[in-house]
């Protein structure tokens, strides 16, 4: 047996000779939420708060970045905001919002470019939510893959603002 704060907890199924059933059913209640790791699938990623979606707004910032709409996606960071891209293992890049955003203006005006989203995986609460979304870059016929990886924070009005994202090419 393992005491735990007090509590005996069986290592073996040995140890569960003579132990009332009742102990190992709250027991196993209590234990199974935290085995693995729990996803928040594509299907399902509201927060608890139950107002904001986060797949939409990660949906949302790859359509308005290929519509070139950088006012629009400027506010969809926080503006403490920190962009690092990566390249071999190495940071190429590490902007603040506004220097990562005008770079990403000046890129978009020489040259049109479509981003898709092609897997999106996100784990949030009622106050913060990380999502991993691998995509597809369209720059004029010339196609690279990669992934964001965002970390994202609720704003005072309740709404998603990007506070990290580091992203790289596959």
């Amino acid at each position: 047996m393992l005491n735990l704060r007090g509590l005996n907890i069986p290592r073996t199924v040995a140890d569960l000779h003579g132990v009332p059933v009742w102990y190992i059913i709250v027991l196993l209640i209590a234990v199974i939420p935290y085995v693995g790791e729990t996803h928040v699938s594509e299907e399902n990623t509201q927060t608890v708060c139950g107002t904001v979606d986060v797949e939409q707004f990660i949906r949302g910032y790859f359509d308005i970045w290929s519509s070139g709409d950088m006012e629009q996606y400027r506010m969809m960071f926080h503006e403490n905001a920190r962009v690092m891209m990566s390249i071999d293992g190495r940071i190429y890049i590490s902007l603040g919002r506004d220097e990562f955003i005008d770079m990403q203006a000046r890129e978009l005006a020489r040259r049109s470019m479509i981003e898709h989203m092609t897997d999106l995986k996100v784990h949030a609460d009622s106050m913060a939510a990380t999502a991993t979304a691998s995509w597809l870059l369209d720059d004029q016929g010339t196609f690279t893959t990669g992934v964001d990886r965002f970390t994202l924070i609720l704003d005072e009005r309740g709404e998603w603002k990007i506070l990290f994202l580091l992203f790289y090419n596959d």
